[in-house]
């Protein structure tokens, strides 16, 4: 794995001014496609309105652009068409550029220009989400103190402890998952055992995932999710620990995992040397 570059605060805030705020090469090629039916006045979906993805921005984006890669920078170049359509209505348009990082982060992994536009939108603490990915851009744009100062200012939200998991800060991680725990016990015990997999502690893991499965319903429709990942999960973590490679012929394996927000698609080649 290439060693991940290291940068200053100020190289970090220096390339997200002038290089986020660029449009990005491909930006010419690709043209919006989105149904005359939808309604650019709600530039996300708002609680308590029909959800149809015909009809509402958020809707259209999560269960039309988002299972089709080749749409996805479509989908982005929508939110940044709305953005404009509002610009001279704050909370829209703030709501627009917030989507906009988002797109850029999850259908790109362009941790410039989500890290632009979360900052244009002004997320904060105070949003989550947003927040726990922004935090993430500065660490994957090479300054971890950066991020771990953003992180202190949130609570218990499982993005953090994700992040703080993939950054080897495996101490704290459990702490707020063990927080989180108090309150939603499946997706609490779920991130801790997800962060002592990460860290390659695979016994306390599976006690963790174990603690998943015995969990009371808080959410049923929630929990029932996470206790399904944390069985696929004990299940892998004691196939992992009987495999022995020598024994398992040569050939192609295609295998999937449901992930934090869809299916995992594994392919694995195993030869003899």
């Amino acid at each position: 794995m290439p060693k991940q570059v290291t940068r200053t605060k100020q190289q970090i805030e220096d390339l997200i001014r002038t290089e986020g705020s660029k449009a990005p090469a491909w930006w010419q090629e690709v043209q919006l496609d989105y149904p005359p039916t939808l309604n650019l006045d709600i530039p996300d979906y708002v609680p308590g309105v029909e959800w149809d993805n015909q009809r509402y921005v958020r809707a259209f984006v999560r269960e039309i652009i988002k299972p089709n890669p080749h749409r996805w920078r479509s989908g982005i170049k929508l939110y940044h068409m709305l953005m404009i359509r509002h610009q001279n209505d704050v909370e829209k348009r703030t709501i627009a550029m917030q989507r906009l990082g988002y797109t850029f982060f999850n259908f790109e992994q362009d941790y410039l220009r989500a890290a632009f536009w979360w900052q244009q939108a002004k997320v904060t603490e105070k949003q989550p989400y947003y927040y726990a990915f922004l935090a993430e851009c500065y660490w994957k744009l090479g300054n971890k103190p950066m991020a771990l100062e953003a992180i202190n200012k949130m609570q218990d939200h499982p993005p953090v402890i994700k992040l703080l998991a993939d950054m080897g800060e495996t101490a704290q991680a459990l702490r707020l998952s063990e927080t989180l725990a108090r309150t939603a016990p499946a997706v609490g015990f779920y991130y801790a055992g997800d962060s002592c997999r990460f860290a390659g502690r695979h016994a306390e893991a599976l006690e963790y995932y174990r603690k998943v499965v015995a969990a009371p319903y808080i959410n049923r429709e929630r929990d029932e999710r996470f206790k399904k990942r944390a069985e696929e999960n004990i299940l892998g973590l004691i196939a992992f620990e009987m495999l022995d490679l020598k024994r398992v012929p040569d050939g192609t394996y295609k295998s999937s995992n449901m992930g934090y927000e869809a299916p995992i698609h594994v392919e694995v080649v195993v030869r003899s040397r």
